[in-house]
């Protein structure tokens, strides 16, 4: 009769250490290809000057403060056919705000690219109306700022919203 000899698979220590490199070469890997994803398609940087405007952060906070002192009311809205965009400022006591000279952007929340000025006029009792640069659909960021001719220009209220706007 033939001796049968079966060969044991035996887990030696140079299996072990091979297990245990190739292990953190594939991790090193993958967060490689992750990293130089990463980079590639976004560089990160979300504001121009953004050293500069942290140092004014302060300023922001108290402007922020002075704007919830008046005690505005604000309702935007987009035209049906997307081709307007209007604002209705309200005091504290209901009343429309008049005379003040707006003046805004609106863009994509995520690149500045397509970030096109917005030219405001009255529109009477309160509301101030821009035309919409072209046919505009999906989301945006409006970004408005009223001033009073009789304070020299100071920016007296700043405003931004999220838009959703349907094809």
């Amino acid at each position: 009769m033939m001796a049968h000899t079966q060969k044991s698979l035996q887990l030696t220590g140079r299996h072990v250490i091979l297990g245990f490199v190739s292990f953190f070469v594939v991790v090193i890997a993958v967060e490689a290809i992750f990293i130089t994803l990463a980079l590639s398609t976004h560089t990160g940087v979300v504001s121009k000057q953004p050293y500069r405007k942290g140092l004014h952060y302060n300023e922001r906070i108290a402007f922020a403060r002075t704007q919830e002192k008046l005690g505005w009311r604000e309702t935007l809205t987009v035209s049906k056919n997307k081709r307007t965009l209007t604002l209705a400022l309200k005091d504290q006591y209901g009343k429309p705000v008049l005379g003040l000279k707006l003046s805004g952007k609106i863009g994509r929340p995520v690149t500045m690219t397509q970030d096109r000025i917005l030219a405001f006029s009255s529109a009477g009792k309160g509301s101030y109306s821009a035309r919409m640069p072209e046919k505009m659909a999906g989301a945006y960021i409006a970004d408005l700022k009223a001033s009073d001719a009789t304070h020299e220009g100071k920016i007296l209220w700043r405003f931004r919203k999220r838009l959703w706007l349907k094809p």
